[in-house]
Formats: C-alpha cells, sequence, structure tokens
C-alpha cells in the first residue's frame, strides 16, 4: 500500500528499505519481488539488492517477458546490464549479445570488461573504441619534433608539446616514441584525461592490447560511464 500510494520517485528507496528488512528472509524476498514485477525501476532495485541467484533468475524473468526491455528508459536499460554482469551473468551477457544488437550502446561497458577478464583485450578494446566518443583535442602545435622535445624537457607539464610530439611520432611510424612521451605524461597527476585516450589508441595499433586496455582504465569516459 505504501508503495501503491507513494509519489513515484520515493518507490525505490522505499523498496529498498523493504529488501533490507527482508535480508534473511528469502520467503518475502520472493513476496516482494512480486510487487516489483513490471516496474523497472523497482526491478532494478530487487535486482541490486538481492543474492546473485535470485538477482539472475529475476534478470532471466525479465528477459522473457520483454526481451528488448521496451518498459525501460536507458538509464535503467544501463543499470539493468549492469546489476546482470555483476551478478555473475557476464558470460551469459556475451552470449545473447549476438542475437541482441539493440542491446549494445547499454551493455558495451560489460561487455569489453567480461572479454578484458578472460584476457580478450583485443576484443575488449574494439568494443571500447567502438562506443566511446573520441575526446576533444588541442590544436597541435606547428614546431618541429627537435624543438618540441626541447620544450618539454624544460617543461615536463606542458601539454601542448607532449600531446604535439606524441601526434608527430605516431604520424612518424614511430610509436615506441609517442608511447614513450604519452607514459611520461599519463604518469603525471591531473594530467588531461585525453592523455589516456591517445595512449590507449597508440598501444591498441602497435599490437599491445592489454598496455591499450590499462590506459582506457584511467580514461573517466569509459570507466564513469
Amino acid at each position: 500500500e505504501t508503495l501503491r500510494r507513494c509519489p513515484p520517485q520515493d518507490a525505490p528507496q522505499l523498496y529498498m528499505q523493504m529488501l533490507a528488512y527482508a535480508a534473511d528472509l528469502p520467503e518475502l524476498r520472493r513476496l516482494l519481488h512480486g510487487l516489483a514485477r513490471g516496474r523497472p525501476a523497482l526491478e532494478i532495485v530487487y535486482m541490486e539488492h538481492t543474492p546473485p541467484a535470485e538477482a539472475l533468475k529475476a534478470i532471466n524473468n525479465v528477459l522473457q517477458t520483454d526481451p528488448v526491455l521496451a518498459l525501460y528508459d536507458d538509464a535503467q536499460k544501463n543499470a539493468f546490464f549492469r546489476a546482470w554482469a555483476a551478478d555473475g551473468g557476464a558470460d551469459d551477457l556475451l552470449r545473447r549479445l549476438p542475437a541482441n544488437p539493440a542491446w549494445q550502446p547499454f551493455v558495451w561497458r560489460e561487455a569489453a570488461a567480461a572479454l578484458a577478464a578472460r584476457g580478450d583485450f583485443e576484443q575488449a578494446c574494439g568494443w571500447a573504441f567502438r562506443h566511446l566518443p573520441s575526446p576533444a583535442l588541442p590544436e597541435k602545435p606547428s614546431a618541429d619534433a627537435a624543438k618540441l622535445r626541447r620544450r618539454l624537457a624544460s617543461r615536463p607539464d606542458d601539454y601542448a608539446a607532449a600531446y604535439g610530439l606524441a601526434v608527430l611520432l605516431s604520424e612518424q611510424k614511430d610509436p615506441a616514441g609517442a608511447q614513450a612521451v604519452l607514459q611520461s605524461i599519463t604518469a603525471q597527476p591531473g594530467c588531461p584525461s585525453y592523455f589516456h585516450f591517445l595512449e590507449a589508441d597508440i598501444e591498441f595499433h602497435a599490437g599491445d592490447f592489454a598496455a591499450a586496455w590499462a590506459a582506457l582504465q584511467k580514461y573517466p569516459p569509459f570507466t564513469s560511464g
């Protein structure tokens, strides 16, 4: 009755409290799940605050009745797939994903993480690069490599020089040189986040997929989505 009467925005918090009271009462949780059916905001709370086996059962019930998640808005779809992966369903998610391409915009982070967990860093990075927006980049300085190196030697935090030198070396087919420049910058606290993206991109195209994946872990648009 409380859930029926309360404002919709308050229902998830109230429902979470109910689940907390039922922490040691699986039969009561089963009854509480009945209150969440057809209500995505409550279903997600249930998935996030119940034991994995119960959460996965709820997830599969949703997929049977609403496989395209038509009742879910975009934020709820993201939360649904996060819960699915967190509750031990990552392998099942990967298995079903080819038959459900409409899921991709909401599940690519979980798919990439699951592939990385298997050691398939190439495919994991591929998912990330396909879906991550490219960062806004500064204008490349017009100076030659020697001048940029001198600038960087005198000021290791000269981000414009570092960016220009890394791009120039990459264009000159010197990925190792570009990697060294970017690594010296990304080791500095507070460097602009686009350097992590550039480092990942150069490592990926150099064939060091594990290093590319490690660089992506430091890129906020990837980790905070």
